[in-house]
């Protein structure tokens, strides 16, 4: 799962780069190594045409590009998000391969694979040292797997006579069994039926689950705020109820401009940790967006009643949970009510966490003022006399 969590991590960086950036930082020029540059630190490179690397890179590399070709060796983790890919013969990657392309073509040596590709192909000259693990139409294999090859695939081409091209097992889920020779595998070889149709069960099962989550979570934060921070909740249903063109034009900037702003830090090299700290938080907070809207909810119908209490706003806020919830689960609807509950819950989270707006007489709570001009009327009566 963290495997999983850090390729989409990373390709969701690289797919925003839309404009041509190519940055390393402390850069040795002038030291050959076999005449290849070394590159000390991570490196960052974007381009809508062609990209050849032919460094040797003492750290991660993070690539987006029409065309990429690896030549060079990378002593890290390699993330690249390509229409097509090659690892040349002459390159080396010491670290993991996390690959994002419509064709990929291994030629060198690799020690991990993480892929999605439309055509996956180890050539001849192809070494994965450990394991693989992609999601493909089409695995052409005749270069050599170390160890255990998990493919998710539609078919699997082998050479003829092939003999121990798998050093460990081969476990692999597709339409129907591919019958794969068995001495091409060292190891054993598992197939597993993808079924793209659930059951009803499980489709069920799937719902109750996906409710038990997003409910506790919800409960957990709706908590927090009622009990640490009620300013919060003032603030949120002050921004639904007199700012709501305001808050959802914030939230539609945000979902923009926030991760741009990320990238920009992180590709800087200078301010790495706080673009990462920022997209870390982008990320937490559109995770509670259902939250947000549920709590500005339920604040809001709390404020309609007659005796306010936390009691009150705590289960009108997990109710309004629960109808959000299933609003979203209704065909077409449900999509764009998905839709409306991020970005609007995220502009009400921007607008309430950067207001300085004194909310103390909202809601009806200006008694206070009134009591005191009730007072003031008998001292002045009382002057008169």
């Amino acid at each position: 799962m963290r495997k999983l969590t850090k390729i989409l991590f990373a390709f969701f960086i690289l797919a925003l780069l839309s404009t041509s950036i190519c940055m390393a930082t402390d850069v040795n020029e002038n030291i050959p190594t076999s005449s290849k540059n070394i590159v000390h630190k991570d490196l960052f490179m974007a381009n809508s045409d062609s990209i050849v690397l032919e460094d040797i890179v003492e750290g991660n590399t993070f690539i987006y590009g029409n065309d990429v070709t690896i030549k060079g060796e990378i002593r890290g983790d390699l993330f690249v998000a390509s229409n097509s890919v090659t690892i040349d013969k002459s390159s080396v990657i010491t670290g993991n391969l996390f690959i994002y392309g419509s064709e990929v073509y291994i030629k060198g040596s690799v020690n991990n694979i993480y892929g999605f590709a439309s055509t996956f192909n180890i050539e001849n000259s192809g070494r994965v040292n450990r394991d693989i693990n992609i999601f493909t139409n089409e695995l052409n294999l005749l270069g050599y797997i170390g160890r255990n090859a998990n493919v998710y695939v539609s078919n699997i081409v082998l050479p003829e006579n092939a003999q121990n091209l798998i050093g460990g097992d081969l476990n692999y889920s597709a339409s129907e069994d591919l019958n794969i020779p068995r001495d091409a595998v060292s190891g054993d070889i598992n197939f597993k039926v993808s079924n793209n149709t659930p059951s009803t069960e499980e489709v069920i099962s799937n719902y109750i689950s996906e409710f038990i989550l997003v409910f506790a979570y919800a409960f957990i934060v709706i908590l927090l705020v009622a009990f640490f921070m009620p300013k919060f909740s003032d603030k949120l249903v002050y921004a639904l109820e007199k700012r709501p063109f305001v808050s959802a034009g914030i939230g539609i900037l945000g979902i923009i401009v926030i991760p741009i702003i990320s990238i920009i830090f992180m590709i800087t090299g200078y301010l790495v940790y706080p673009g990462i700290a920022l997209l870390a938080v982008y990320i937490l907070t559109l995770s509670i967006t259902i939250s947000i809207l549920s709590i500005a909810v339920g604040k809001y119908l709390t404020n309609k009643c007659k005796n306010k209490t936390k009691l009150k706003f705590i289960l009108l806020s997990l109710l309004s949970v629960v109808v959000i919830w299933l609003l979203q689960l209704i065909p077409v609807f449900g999509s764009w009510m998905s839709i409306f509950t991020v970005v609007f819950g995220l502009g009400l989270f921007i607008f309430a966490f950067f207001t300085k707006k004194d909310l103390t007489n909202l809601n009806g709570q200006n008694s206070a003022p009134t009591t005191a001009s009730t007072a003031e009327q008998p001292k002045t009566d009382g002057e008169q006399k």
